[in-house]
């Protein structure tokens, strides 16, 4: 069954909870080019970010829920379970994107929801749920992908294993649960937390840019690509929108900074 809500909605209501409590002694706060705007005209953006923190990257997507017997994937649950596509190779190269993103040592994450109803989404939000209730899966984790037209994760409601079909089925070594998340996320703000500003939304880009430009290099898009970044900084000259607009627009991702408030 399809999902009856867009990645959009859904994006949106897991976005409220990260930014009030579901990560415990964690802050995530998402770096919307509204509150860059509110910060230039004395709208205060500084006090919407954690003092020292990471950066976070998450691609929204939705579920599609597999309720009968004979669907492909049935005897690895033996009850109902759902799948989160991956976008082919052959019409995007975003999976590799976000692996090269991760791998420059940024939190990157795709999150799917335990749920395919507008019904469920609603529930899920009044109780706060929707992080619990959510699948996160770490692109390095789910690795390289075969160069065949379609690739999906599938996932049940527990947090027993989830797997990615493409050639041949593979189990994810990791925790897939919000719990998991959210220790991730803690140690690596111990670990690599550091005081966010300009400056770290400056590496930020240098680092998006540097990931597109490798990739470019391979396409023989090198220059048409260098062109658009550069006549677009010139129209997006604050440094946070900036990321955030890169983000966006190649990694098909949020960006948020995580870590703990400035109090």
């Amino acid at each position: 069954m399809e999902p009856t809500f867009s990645e959009f909605s859904y994006g949106y209501a897991l976005t409220q909870e990260l930014t009030n409590g579901s990560l415990g002694s964690l802050t995530a706060a998402p770096v919307f080019p509204s509150l860059v705007a509110e910060g230039r005209a004395g709208g205060g953006y500084d006090v919407h970010l954690p003092f020292s923190g990471i950066a976070l990257f998450i691609q929204f997507k939705v579920s599609h829920y597999l309720l009968r017997s004979n669907s492909r994937e049935w005897p690895q649950y033996g009850s109902p379970y759902y799948r989160m596509y991956l976008r082919p190779l052959r019409h995007s190269d975003q999976h590799d994107l976000l692996r090269d993103l991760e791998n420059a040592g940024n939190a990157v994450y795709y999150v799917a929801p335990r749920f395919h109803t507008v019904e469920e989404l609603n529930e899920a939000y009044a109780s706060r749920n929707v992080h619990s209730r959510s699948a996160f899966f770490s692109p390095l984790d789910i690795g390289s992908l075969p160069t065949i037209d379609q690739h999906y994760l599938t996932f049940d409601c527990s947090i027993a294993g989830a797997f990615l079909w493409s050639e041949e089925p593979r189990k994810l070594k990791h925790s897939h649960s919000s719990e998991a998340f959210k220790d991730m996320l803690t140690k690596q703000v111990k670990e690599k937390g550091s005081t966010i500003d300009n400056l770290t939304f400056e590496r930020l880009t240098a680092g998006m840019v540097q990931i597109l430009d490798n990739t470019a290099r391979e396409t023989d898009r090198l220059k048409e690509l260098q062109a658009q970044i550069s006549s677009e900084k010139q129209r997006i000259p604050e440094a946070p929108a900036f990321a955030t607009y890169l983000a966006r627009l190649f990694f098909d991702s949020e960006l948020f900074v995580v870590g703990e408030l400035n109090i």
